[in-house]
């Protein structure tokens, strides 16, 4: 067997001026490769973003078992293997290959292994895939396959592998694995498939892994579940709407050595039978309804490397549910949580795509909003629930306000103005009866998910709460703690000009916003590209207050506008270049003077930092300190102040210039207002804590120029409107003119419309 690593793509074996590879060139290999196999790989690789892979020119060697990523056997492929870790091609974290998954390859006719992962491929998994009858692995893992799974695992009686993780794959999948009863892994983990664990899971008595954290699969977990005697590892987190007794099911995972069931609705004691678990060294049941002494349960406690128990919700005077059971029809899914004595039992109910709550029935029950609420005398009986269609704004649930302040709102964009350059989406959300019971009160692992039109789901991780929110809605200070804001860097022009529709989620997938809003940017030749190297201002007169003028730069971090100045009714500027910041005695990091190791990208000290802006950057992490401690993630302190939290966020831009892979790369924001600060100059310094919080180094630092405008007294204020356009002439390049207006949410002037001469 020739074993040969690949990174990218496919074949290149042609001249130094990258056209593709014609099918006439596999007649040379017949001895070597099979003709028809070959033009599989030559039409796949064709297909491919080929010009931006194979650094080291394998493929323009015409030793076909040189050939990163195929393994060849007796003239045919026995193995495709193409992941970002495999070597060979220059900064490869997100993948090039693009595109779709070939169906070709079920021509492939002896395939053992299929692994395409971290490619950027989109589309369906082909159903023609169940003709591949010797495959024993299948990785599509980190990708951006979308769609139903389909029919094609049955067929395939070697199947011992599977990994499907990272992609935005929904509908049913577990049930389509009950003849392939050689599985050892299954690894499904952040889609959104949904279904119940079939009976059927029972039979796979070969299963050492199962990964199926962040999905909806819902319902309870059978009791077959424990015929699963030689499976090692075990994650349910995070699906939200498993339920029922773990003591009926999890008695018989006697090889596990990791287990996880996190953040779902499991009540009951943990089995008797884990005293004799000697391998259980990984145990997170956090976040769900476990009753007891835990720790007491276990084998040798002492042993766990890890383990995660606490964060139980409703565990005072629970019991058993006898006999309640839950029917669904249409769009939605819905879990109970266990009985209260004297409080009774709670349905958690939650709408699908496109989906409302109709009529929920039975059990002597009744509905407040989205839960459903059942007497502690009820029993024996079935809770009918019926989601009806709907479309856009009708789907959005009644979420109430708290002194007339929304308890879930969507600040930007707005449908009432254009949303141009880079941006925060942004909003806020405050804790309902979801949170501090349905979804445990687990305030560390609180986020929400952004929709884009019909593009896959964003996950976005929410920072601290909205003072601004807190004051208005007038709550306690242990109120307070359950309001929070989410935030999401994005640049506008990643999107068309005209209308576009944007959903918001709660972490459970109820659904809080639907909105339409509509997005306008500058074209260059004809396309949307990142203004660059361009300076331009222009004065706004009667702005913002009567009398008064303001001079607006554009500021190429936020691709829009930003107030620099303002002239009083004299023309006097009103800046202040007092300093509020005296200089730190925080210790710099052994990293400090290293650019590839951290950025503070805005603000920055050529630029007025001025109005609602993302405050910026990234940063290594896991780097060694002159302590000998590695660090870990980012924290912010302006002015000497106090260290503040940050959202993190994927930067694979910086990772492709640095050739950083994913897991050690940080990208980090914060939500900025100016009117935070005094006007003058400050600092701001980017630290990263080494792990266990022992000590802060500071990486990254800038002094930078704070400007809000003032009203008449010279105070600091948030301008609410101006309604005249502005006309800029010549930007973004001689012969185009863009007109600008001024954005509220941004306190900026942004584009809205391009007049090219």
């Amino acid at each position: 067997m020739y074993k040969l690593f690949f990174v990218f793509g496919f074949l290149v074996f042609c001249s130094q001026a990258f056209s593709g590879i014609h099918l006439d060139s596999c007649r040379q290999y017949v001895n070597e490769l099979d003709e028809e196999e070959c033009r599989i790989l030559v039409e796949f690789y064709n297909d491919s973003n080929a010009e931006a892979w194979d650094v080291e020119s394998t493929w323009q060697n015409f030793d076909v078992h040189k050939w990163r990523g195929i393994t060849i056997e007796n003239g045919h492929v026995v193995e495709i293997d193409i992941h970002p870790s495999s070597g060979g091609v220059k900064h490869n974290n997100q993948g090039v290959i693009g595109g779709t998954l070939s169906a070709n390859f079920s021509s492939l006719s002896e395939l053992r292994k299929l692994r395409v992962s971290g490619q950027n491929l989109r589309g369906e998994i082909p159903h023609q895939l169940s003709k591949l009858k010797n495959i024993e692995y299948i990785s599509f893992e980190k990708n951006k396959l979308t769609g139903l799974v389909p029919e094609i695992f049955s067929g395939m009686s070697s199947l011992k592998f599977v990994n499907l993780s990272f992609n935005d794959l929904e509908g049913e999948i577990l049930n389509k694995f009950v003849h392939n009863e050689r599985l050892s892994e299954i690894r499904l983990r952040n889609n959104r498939f949904k279904e119940r664990i079939p009976d059927s899971i029972g039979n796979l008595k070969d299963l050492e892994y199962l990964r199926l954290d962040v999905n909806r699969f819902f319902g309870e977990v059978p009791g077959s579940f424990a015929n699963l005697k030689n499976l090692k590892f075990l994650s349910l987190n995070g699906n939200y709407f498993l339920w029922g007794d773990i003591g009926k099911w999890m008695y018989g995972l006697e090889s596990a050595f990791y287990i996880a069931i996190r953040g779902n609705q499991f009540w009951g004691e943990i089995p008797k039978e884990f005293k004799t678990f000697s391998s259980l060294t990984h145990l997170d049941v956090a976040e769900n309804h476990i009753v007891g002494d835990i720790r007491a349960g276990l084998y040798d406690p002492s042993k766990m490397v890890f383990s995660l128990i606490d964060r139980q919700s409703m565990v005072a005077g629970q019991e058993d549910i006898k006999g309640i059971n839950l029917r669904l029809l249409g769009g939605g899914l819905a879990t109970l949580t266990p009985r209260v004595r004297g409080a009774g039992v709670k349905v958690f109910i939650v709408p699908g795509e496109n989906s409302k709550i109709g009529t929920v029935e039975g059990c002597g029950g009744s509905l407040k909003r989205s839960i459903y609420f059942i007497p502690d005398t009820s029993e024996n009986c079935t809770v009918r629930v019926v989601f009806s269609s709907c479309s856009s704004k009708a789907c959005e649930p009644n979420l109430g306000k708290t002194n007339n302040v929304p308890n879930v709102s969507l600040e930007n964009p707005s449908d009432k103005r254009v949303l141009s350059g880079v941006v925060q989406l942004r909003g806020w959300s405050r804790d309902q009866e979801w949170y501090t019971e349905f979804l445990s009160n687990s305030s560390n692992e609180r986020f929400a998910y952004i929709r884009l039109d019909n593009q896959p789901k964003i996950r976005v991780r929410v920072s601290s709460f909205r003072a601004d929110v807190v004051q208005s809605m007038g709550l306690s200070d242990f109120e307070q703690d359950r309001n929070f804001a989410w935030s999401y860097l994005f640049n506008s022009a990643s999107l068309s000009n005209g209308k576009h529709r944007i959903r918001v989620y709660g972490a459970s997938d109820l659904l809080w916003v639907d909105r339409e809003f509509n997005v306008f940017n500058p074209t260059i030749n004809g396309e949307y590209q990142y203004i660059s190297g361009v300076t331009k201002s222009v004065t706004v007169k009667d702005f913002p207050i009567e009398g008064h003028s303001s001079v607006i730069e554009f500021n190429q971090a936020q691709q829009s506008f930003t107030i620099s100045d303002q002239m009083d009714g004299n023309g006097r500027s009103v800046t202040s270049r007092e300093v509020h910041f005296i200089n730190s005695q925080a210790e710099r990091s052994v990293h400090a003077d290293d650019d590839s190791i951290a950025k503070i990208e805005n603000p920055n000290a050529s630029m007025v930092f001025s109005g609602v802006q993302s405050v910026r950057g990234w940063l290594r992490t896991g780097l060694t300190e002159a302590d000998g401690r590695l660090s870990e993630s980012p924290k912010l302190v302006f002015d000497g102040g106090a260290e503040l939290d940050v959202v993190r966020e994927n930067r694979s831009d910086v990772g492709e210039v640095f050739g950083y892979g994913y897991t050690s790369l940080l990208g980090w924001s914060v939500l900025g207002y100016s009117g935070t600060l005094k006007n003058g100059w400050h600092k701001l310094e980017l630290k990263s804590r080494t792990f266990f919080g022992v000590k802060s180094y500071v990486y990254r630092d800038v002094e930078f120029l704070s400007f809000t405008p003032v009203n008449e007294n010279g105070e600091q204020f948030y301008v609410r409107s101006y309604d005249k356009d502005i006309l800029v002439e010549d930007f973004p390049y001689q012969g185009s003119d863009v007109t600008l207006r001024f954005d509220p949410a941004g306190q900026n002037f942004v584009m809205v419309d391009q007049y090219i001469h």
